[in-house]
């Protein structure tokens, strides 16, 4: 089916619906000697897009690229919850005239983000989709592998940090790991820097904010390296400033291996 949705490109999607059994497919399992957290696919779409109009500027980009799309439903463990997913460092695709599948491209990203949890305003997410490039327009078949991990957690604790004076640092046994460091900092725009070390505590932090008094200060986001994590907030300095976190316990790190074989494309 065409939609013409402007005049600039054209998409054909489509979707095909399936709860598909693990055991039948062997859609999800652990990895060898790691813990494991299984997932059922629930949905296929492929989007196919041409571009109608020549000299189109480059900066202008559209959500429905051509791609196969693979939304599963993770099977969380009981009382656990899902706090974020991790790229995986290889995925072997193909469709059944030979092509590459894995050759994603990222047009916000440095490298190409395969695996995406899908986010919701009500509860926990559970679910991600997987994306592969698109198939030759011949193929009637594909097959996928990639392992990749998934971070869990049981529940949050609310926990207080405070600076003594500008650019102090102060260990954070909050987090339950030795070698945690907090540094404050006034930052380059004149706002305040929260900065973490090592970076890895990103799972373990679900917010953070940052109150003078009673006032809460406006948040500017967060940035992180293979080193460190920083939150940065508007407003000036004060040693009386305190950071109110939600903290992730029981966190661990859970290996899930997607393999599907022969699948029909939609």
């Amino acid at each position: 089916m065409l939609h013409a949705l402007n005049s600039s490109f054209v998409t054909r999607s489509v979707v095909v619906l399936a709860i598909l059994s693990v055991a039948s497919f062997g859609v999800a399992s652990a990895t060898a000697g790691e813990k494991g957290i299984e997932a059922k696919l629930t949905e296929i779409v492929e989007t196919r897009q041409i571009d109608l109009v020549k000299n189109k500027d480059e900066n202008t980009f559209s959500m429905d690229e051509s791609k196969l799309e693979l939304t599963f439903e993770l099977q969380v463990p009981s009382g656990k919850k899902v706090a974020d997913i991790v790229q995986p460092k290889k995925v072997t695709a193909t469709d059944s005239t030979g092509r590459d599948l894995s050759q994603v491209s990222s047009q916000f990203m440095n490298s190409p983000q395969f695996v995406t949890l899908v986010m919701t305003w009500d509860k926990p997410p559970s679910e991600f989709t997987l994306q592969l490039a698109s198939p030759e327009r011949s193929a009637t078949r594909f097959n996928v592998d990639t392992t990749f991990d998934v971070w869990v957690y049981d529940s949050t604790k609310d926990e207080t940090l405070s600076p003594t004076t500008e650019g102090s640092t102060v260990d954070a046994k909050i987090f339950g790991m030795d070698g945690v460091t907090v540094r404050w900092d006034k930052s380059r725009n004149n706002g305040i820097n929260v900065t973490i070390l090592p970076a890895s505590l990103k799972n373990h932090i679900e917010e953070m904010k940052l109150f003078d008094g009673e006032t809460e200060l406006d948040s500017m986001g967060v940035m992180w390296n293979d080193q460190s994590l920083a939150y940065m907030f508007t407003g000036q300095f004060k040693p009386t400033l305190k950071a109110k976190l939600k903290v992730r316990k029981g966190i661990e790190k859970l290996s899930c291996h997607v393999e599907m074989k022969d699948r029909a494309l939609p």
